[in-house]
């Protein structure tokens, strides 16, 4: 714990973590908008299909 560059260390470990969790809770928000947004599109289509 004597290095000098223990801090920098650190720091660099923290603000990888924060951008990688920062990425997944965006990518996990997105996931789910598209989830409802296909959902929606499913339901819209469901009754042009039954006109022939």
């Amino acid at each position: 714990m004597s290095d000098p560059h223990w801090g920098f260390i650190v720091a660099a470990y923290v603000v990888a973590f924060v951008v990688v969790g920062g990425m997944t809770v965006k990518i996990a928000l997105d996931y789910r908008a598209l989830k409802l947004a296909l959902s929606k599109m499913a339901g819209a289509n469901a009754t042009r299909d039954d006109v022939p």
